[in-house]
């Protein structure tokens, strides 16, 4: 006869556990997880799902304020997107990296800055908690070098700027602890 232990009644699932029950995209889920939001974010979560593109894989997730609404403001491999939440939104802003020029961002006491620009868009972020207008800004350059290494092709790769960059993805929760782990013991020895 199994015993039943109350405390599984009562014990509040984890955000890996929460995010699992949405069966969202790796990248996504990932992204979600490193956002550490509650629950009542994931309808937002899968209603952003519907915006992404097979092509491109989400680097970091964060919320922010846009224009007085709250919503998820993602860097994925190719662009920048700001989704309000809520049922029936207006049209979301776009920005593509190709485009973006260099990310602006300002930390105060608790919360922080971000404004991002292309040729015919400017997104303001003027709520973020803490240092992830920051962060968000360090994840933007370091997808922005990344996409114009690719581009050149051939060029010499550099161990060490590659680290840099596998460490902002780190620190931006777009790559795990296991994926950074074996990317810097194999860039290293390279150094």
């Amino acid at each position: 006869m199994s015993r039943f232990d109350l405390r599984d009644l009562f014990r509040a699932r984890t955000p890996q556990e929460r995010v699992d029950a949405l069966h969202l995209r790796p990248d996504l889920a990932r992204a979600t997880v490193a956002l550490v939001a509650d629950e009542r974010i994931d309808v937002q979560v899968t209603r952003l799902e519907r915006l992404l593109e097979p092509d491109e894989s989400v680097l970091m997730l964060v919320e922010a304020r846009h224009q007085r609404q709250l919503g998820l403001l993602m860097l994925s491999t190719r662009r920048i997107l700001f989704r309000p939440h809520g049922d029936h939104v207006p049209v979301v802003p776009v920005l593509p990296l190709s485009e973006l020029s260099d990310p602006e961002s300002q930390t105060g006491s608790m919360t922080g800055r971000l404004v991002l620009r292309s040729s015919d868009v400017v997104l303001e972020v003027d709520k973020l908690l803490g240092s992830l207008a920051d962060q968000f800004a360090v994840a933007v350059r370091a997808q922005q070098f990344a996409a114009q290494q690719q581009a050149a092709g051939a060029l010499p790769r550099d161990p060490l700027a590659e680290l840099v960059d596998l460490r902002s993805q780190y620190v931006a929760g777009a790559i795990s602890t296991a994926e950074y782990e074996a990317a810097k013991a194999r860039l290293v020895p390279e150094i």
